[in-house]
């Protein structure tokens, strides 16, 4: 696994929704996604928690989306609102471009036409284009870290996708990874399926009504 020194830049974009949208590109490696953190989307997404994401290959255009996720199911894996986006970039000579990292939200599920932009760096879709720098932290590191996305304000029976617009790809498809709020690792809390709970609840309830008659029996 290699890793290059690299300069750093802070830049920021303010959200239609949310705050500043600050974009950070460290000297050195920070958060692996297979580390625990669900992507969102990319192509070998490794721990993703359960969390279903957009598959990227070879072929993927650079304009891609997540799938669509209940609020109340990225807040339990977030364990609060405040999030970043670590983005692994899939790099080689050529510094790569940002079209838009974005965050949306909706009142339905599957529903493009309804979306509204939360945060997102830039500022919209038609913003300025941000050229990275090089990175090749190795695989599944964030390149480029984003701070300040947020589901503060949003229903938590309504529903979000994230939008990556790479302006340029090459070597590779990238990966959006989500992070803590200060670009930490998220620490997946999965608690058992509905179905689950239920088959485990009957079998602990027979478990003791089957010691409770026993024991009636002695």
């Amino acid at each position: 696994m290699r890793y290059s020194s690299i300069a750093v830049f802070v830049l920021a974009a303010v959200g239609s929704f949310g705050g500043v949208i600050t974009a950070v590109n460290p000297s050195t490696p920070e958060v692996q996604q297979t580390g625990n953190n669900p992507c969102v989307i990319g192509s070998a997404c490794g721990t993703n928690g359960g969390l279903a994401y957009t598959q990227l290959n070879g072929s993927s255009g650079p304009d891609n989306y997540s799938p669509y996720y209940l609020v109340s199911t990225i807040f339990a894996k977030l364990g609060s609102n405040d999030f970043a986006l670590g983005l692994d970039l899939n790099d080689n000579s050529v510094p790569q471009i940002i079209g838009l990292v974005g965050l949306y939200s909706n009142s339905v599920n599957d529903n493009p036409s309804g979306d509204v932009l939360v945060d997102a760096f830039p500022t919209s879709p038609d913003g300025p284009l941000t050229t990275v720098a090089l990175g090749n932290k190795g695989t599944g590191y964030s390149d480029v870290t984003f701070l300040g996305f947020t589901l503060a304000g949003l229903d938590q029976n309504s529903y979000i996708r994230f939008r990556l617009k790479m302006d340029r790809e090459n070597a590779g498809p990238e990966t959006l990874f989500l992070l803590g709020k200060d670009g930490g690792i998220i620490v997946l809390n999965d608690v058992p399926e509905p179905s689950t709970a239920m088959l485990l609840g009957g079998a602990l309830l027979g478990l003791g009504l089957w010691r409770r008659r026993t024991t009636s029996r002695a």
